[in-house]
C-alpha cells in the first residue's frame, strides 16, 4: 500500500472537489486506497445521532461511525460534495451541552460522509478529547 502525506490527500480532496463527476469518482477511489494509513489520531465509535447544517442553513441529520480528533464518519442518506462546508452538533451521554464543530467534507461513500474539521474547531478539539474518554468510560459501564 502506498501511504501519502495527509496535507497532500486534503489538497488533492479540493482539486477533486472541482473535476467532472467522473474524474472525480475515479481520483476520490484512488485517494481512499492512500488514505488507510493516513490518519493521525485514532478514531473511537460514536454512534449517537447527530446534526449537520450546510452553509446556506440547510439541515440534515445523521449517525456518526466514529469521531476522532481530527474529523467524523457521518452515516447520512443526505447528498454532499467533498469540500463542501458544514456545521456539526454532537452530542455525548456525559456531556450536558453538545460539541459545536465545524469542517469540509473530506470523503463520499454510498455510506455517508468522511468530515474534516477545520482550524476553526482547534480550540474545541482538545475539549472532544476529554469528551471521548469520559463517553467511552461511560459505555463500558453500561455495558
Amino acid at each position: 500500500m502506498v501511504i501519502v502525506d495527509s496535507d497532500l490527500l486534503e489538497r488533492l480532496s479540493s482539486i477533486a472537489a472541482e473535476l467532472p463527476e467522473e474524474a472525480r469518482s475515479q481520483l476520490l477511489d484512488l485517494m481512499s486506497d492512500w488514505r488507510g494509513e493516513a490518519r493521525v489520531a485514532p478514531r473511537i465509535p460514536y454512534t449517537e445521532l447527530l446534526s449537520l447544517s450546510t452553509r446556506d442553513d440547510t439541515n440534515h441529520y445523521g449517525h456518526a461511525r466514529n469521531v476522532s480528533a481530527t474529523g467524523v464518519f457521518i452515516e447520512t442518506p443526505a447528498a454532499f460534495k467533498v469540500g463542501e462546508e458544514l456545521d456539526l452538533l454532537l452530542t455525548f451521554l456525559s456531556e450536558r451541552d453538545p460539541v459545536r464543530l465545524s469542517g469540509q467534507v473530506a470523503r463520499v461513500t454510498d455510506d455517508g460522509i468522511g468530515v474534516h474539521f477545520d482550524e476553526n474547531s482547534c480550540s474545541r478539539i482538545g475539549m472532544l478529547d476529554t469528551t471521548h474518554s469520559r463517553h467511552a468510560l461511560m459505555m463500558r459501564h453500561q455495558s
